[in-house]
């Protein structure tokens, strides 16, 4: 599968300096907490098959993303349309660029052990 673009919440009502975070969105607009493990949000999701406990994550991440998105969208219709959104999407870091990034700071890391 190539995805090429993605819609990161956490950014959405702040400014880069001050991301609202998706457990924080998720808080705030729909009155839930979202569990997050900070053991598991930087585990390795570069491997090809994610273990069962990665997939429940990103599962609920994405549900998550998308109720939150949906009650935006009753709120604000104007704002988070699909036009608007699209804009969110095309203004964010593509895929691709997270990847390198990403592959980048993982040598880095490991130069710096060496």
């Amino acid at each position: 599968m190539q995805v090429e673009g993605r819609l990161d919440l956490g950014g959405i009502g702040g400014s880069f300096s001050s991301v609202v975070g998706l457990s924080n969105a998720t808080e705030a607009v729909l009155g839930h907490g979202l569990p997050k493990s900070k053991r598991l949000m930087l585990s390795d999701w570069s491997e090809e098959e994610l273990t069962e406990e990665q997939c429940e994550y990103a599962a609920r991440d994405a549900w998550a993303a998308a109720a939150v998105i949906g009650e935006l969208r009753a709120r604000f219709p104007e704002e988070f349309s699909d036009a608007a959104v699209g804009d969110i999407v095309k203004k964010q870091m593509k895929v691709p660029e997270l990847a390198r990034r990403f592959e980048a700071r993982k040598v880095a890391r490991t130069r710096i052990k060496e």
